[in-house]
């Protein structure tokens, strides 16, 4: 088992920024819903989740970061996203599709607040249904995620040093 990465908060404030820019994305993309976001958990409570990743592609750092959850997770943030009822029938298209534009603007928005760190593009986001292999060569931290009622995480993946 991988151990918990300690994230140094003053040189990569990701919690601060995942927190702020998932807010964001909830209040204006997600209907209102109300975001929590939990400190870094080991990253094998992500093993069995699936979800929309994105590259953050820098002169000096890649990342990938990912939003994740259980397919019926990704399908009520797909319905969210799409501003359908929950008991509206939603395709895996439509869920892959939503749950990447999702990661695209949580994205967007950490880039935006890393801006004063470091130099990031933004990569196409792909949705996985797979995990993340962890070695000794990449950092993978996994923090828990309530969007509405709904159970997920964001998962930093790269290396952070």
């Amino acid at each position: 088992m991988t151990p918990v990465v300690a994230m140094d908060s003053q040189r990569w404030p990701w919690h601060e920024a995942v927190k702020s820019a998932l807010g964001e994305v909830g209040e204006y993309a997600l209907g209102g819903s109300a975001v929590t976001v939990g400190t870094a958990v080991d990253p094998q409570i992500a093993d069995s989740l699936i979800g929309a990743h994105i590259p953050l592609v820098g002169s000096k750092y890649c990342f990938d970061l990912a939003i994740v959850s259980t397919p019926d997770g990704c399908k009520a943030l797909g319905r969210s996203m799409l501003q359908m009822g929950a008991s509206e029938a939603i395709s895996e298209a439509e869920v892959a599709d939503a749950v990447r534009e999702i990661s695209n603007m949580l994205g967007g928005t950490v880039k935006r607040r890393l801006s004063q760190f470091c130099d990031l593009e933004l990569g196409l986001p792909v949705f996985i249904e797979g995990r993340v292999l962890r070695t000794d060569r990449m950092v993978v931290v996994a923090m828990p995620v309530k969007v509405g009622a709904v159970d997920a995480a964001v998962l930093i993946v790269g290396r952070m040093g």
